[in-house]
């Protein structure tokens, strides 16, 4: 509940920066490979949870770096997959990234992100995008959330320069795409991604990990036992104290 609370503040407060313009945008350099992977790997556990499979169509080019604001871009990302991911119940999201140089300093990226999941109907094409607006009245009851989620997603998308647009169907699917001009660069802010890189060093997947725990609080343990089913660990041992955990 914390949790959602905290997520729909923060929607509210960001769309109120971007509504008076006071949306700052960086201007560092942006591994847009390694951000995409970044999505995928983050949004990746929820799929599997889900029995849904994320695929990320790599294409054979490697991009270019780019000039740009890579906490804003990831944001566009993350909110796409992850509403591909949320709004299905079977099947599988595709994440196609391309690009096309505009100059020989300047390039326009493209992602398109596919699901096959409940669908929006045409008539709601373009209201989805709308503050605190979803396709449907019965989705929030059903799925949660605010209807701010697209409509920061279209703005901050306008704001870096680039289009957002989707095809959709109803019960077939739908694909939500974007592009956006970039200028290029040669280096990567190391700074930005160093600690991104430090916490994905090492992953070890839930399946494989073992855990064990030091808690004296029953309900603190029934706690941690469900939440290591919900992660996938089933190597676990509790411990009531310090001193039976050495």
């Amino acid at each position: 509940s914390s949790t959602n609370l905290l997520k729909i503040v923060n929607d509210i407060l960001d769309l109120s920066k971007i509504e008076a313009g006071e949306m700052l945008l960086e201007r560092i350099g942006i591994d847009l490979n390694y951000a995409l992977d970044s999505v995928v790997l983050t949004l990746g556990h929820i799929a599997k949870e889900k029995h849904i499979k994320l695929i990320h169509h790599k294409p054979d080019e490697k991009f270019p770096f780019v000039l740009g604001d890579p906490t804003r871009f990831v944001r566009v990302l993350t909110n796409l997959v992850g509403n591909a991911i949320k709004y299905t119940h079977d099947g599988q999201v595709d994440v196609r990234p391309s690009y096309r140089k505009l100059d020989d300093t300047h390039i326009e990226y493209r992602c398109e992100v596919t699901d096959t999941g409940i669908g929006i109907p045409k008539e709601k094409h373009l209201s989805v995008f709308e503050n605190f607006t979803q396709a449907d009245s019965s989705t929030t009851r059903k799925y949660g959330g605010t209807g701010l989620g697209l409509a920061i997603t279209k703005q901050l998308v306008e704001l870096m320069g680039g289009t957002i647009g989707l095809t959709s169907e109803m019960g077939m699917g739908s694909t939500f795409w974007f592009t956006m001009p970039f200028e290029i660069t040669d280096k990567v802010s190391e700074e930005k991604y160093r600690r991104r890189r430090k916490m994905h060093a090492g992953t070890i997947f839930p399946e494989h990990a073992r855990i064990l725990a030091a808690e004296d609080h029953p309900m603190n343990q029934i706690l941690m036992k469900k939440l290591m089913s919900r992660f996938g660990i089933g190597s676990f041992e509790i411990a009531d104290n310090g001193v039976i955990a050495q």
